[in-house]
């Protein structure tokens, strides 16, 4: 049994690799994209005195993509704010498990009623476009969608492998 639950860690983690990997491009590459953008608009806009009249929307379009592949990536890391007094205040490491897993199922809860909105809101975008790129809005408001589904796929994660890790220590100990 305990070698069993040590597989299902192995395989979460496979394919949390690919995911984590996909999401380091994703955020590489939109930053990448932005400071381009950006820098060459300055340097249009100064240098050359004629601005890109497209590229502020570029530059919010990316950056609310960022924002959403950078959260995925804290998550995964833990380095999301946290509220730590209340934590401390416990003194047993089972209680500040408890609270652990509370805030994960209370996050995952929130962001799946906000995944749910925003395949609803994806439906009213049919036609429409950005003013500036033509682009059409489905592709800035999929950021929400696809970012919180990766968030989501990281506390599903973290769940699991905090519990199967739970319960191969438990083992272990008896």
């Amino acid at each position: 049994m305990e070698e069993r639950l040590k597989n299902t860690v192995r395989k979460i983690e496979s394919v949390g690799v690919v995911v984590d990997k996909i999401t380091n491009i994703l955020i590489v590459g939109s930053l990448s994209c932005m400071v381009i953008n950006i820098g060459s608009s300055v340097f249009a806009r100064y240098v050359l005195n004629n601005s890109i009249s497209w590229s502020e929307e570029l530059a919010r379009y990316l950056m609310i993509w960022f924002g959403f592949f950078g959260m995925a990536l804290a998550l995964k890391e833990d380095e999301h704010v946290n509220i730590t007094v209340f934590i401390n205040m416990i003194k047993k490491n089972y209680g500040k498990i408890i609270i652990n897993y509370i805030v994960y199922f209370i996050v995952m809860y929130l962001l799946i009623i906000v995944l749910i909105h925003s395949f609803n809101h994806l439906s009213t975008l049919r036609g429409q476009v950005s003013p500036v790129m033509q682009l059409p809005m489905s592709i800035p408001y999929l950021s929400v969608t696809v970012g919180v589904s990766i968030i989501i796929f990281q506390c599903v994660r973290k769940l699991i492998i905090k519990t199967l890790k739970l319960f191969i220590s438990l083992k272990t100990s008896t």
